[in-house]
């Protein structure tokens, strides 16, 4: 497999989802940017939407996948 993380991401977009409400007052939303990783088939950057200038995480569409059924198993 591709080292996802060799691959760089300058231009591309990715997709913002949002879910909630953080904070005590209410006025700040958690998002997350999804991205796909260009050059490659079902592999994604997560990154922060309100912390942009971090790095983000790597995972391929099974690695998310597993993710998501743990943490709703759980």
């Amino acid at each position: 497999m591709k080292d996802l993380y060799a691959v760089d991401l300058d231009g591309v977009t990715g997709v913002k989802a949002c879910g909630g409400n953080t904070g005590d007052s209410g006025t700040g939303e958690s998002c997350a940017v999804f991205t796909a990783i260009p050059g490659t088939t079902g592999a994604y950057e997560l990154t922060d939407s309100k912390r942009p200038e971090l790095s983000g995480l790597r995972f391929t569409k099974d690695e998310l996948t597993a993710a998501a059924r743990f943490i709703l198993i759980d």
